[in-house]
């Protein structure tokens, strides 16, 4: 599982649950949880942890919202040194998808590696510059 700073994944315990990630050194992930009113933070083995798996949920979740067609939903994005490169971020029928609204073609692009919301978070800021984080 490649993570960076700020990813959420699964922790297998329920009483930790989603944790942001803050590092890791070795074996060993350094954490963060969330969703308490505690701030809570730790060091656990990489095994102990798993992705979270995309979902209608976890999409609402991160900002994104229901398109008008009602099959999709969907987020903007656009590259900050770029402003003109606005892109569209869909998920339809279990996939993302990557739309450039650049060309007037409007590009799509079936991403089907895109499993997890850590995978989309870093998709997300590599195309923004900006963070993708859960909506409270």
């Amino acid at each position: 599982m490649r993570l960076s700073e700020k990813n959420l994944i699964y922790h297998k315990s329920p009483l930790i649950g989603i944790i942001e990630f803050v590092a890791k050194v070795g074996t060993d992930i350094y954490y963060k949880s969330i969703g308490s009113n505690e701030i809570y933070e730790g060091r656990l083995p990489e095994s102990s942890f798993k992705p979270i798996p995309l979902s209608e949920d976890w999409l609402l979740n991160l900002g994104f919202y229901l398109e008008n067609s009602k099959d999709r939903l969907s987020i903007e994005a656009w590259a900050p040194a770029h402003p003109s490169q606005r892109f569209n971020i869909d998920f339809k029928d279990g996939k993302i998808l990557l739309i450039s609204r650049y060309q007037e073609d409007n590009d799509n692009f079936t991403m089907p590696h895109i499993k997890y919301v850590h995978q989309l978070q870093n998709l997300f800021f590599a195309l923004t510059d900006k963070e993708l984080n859960v909506i409270v």
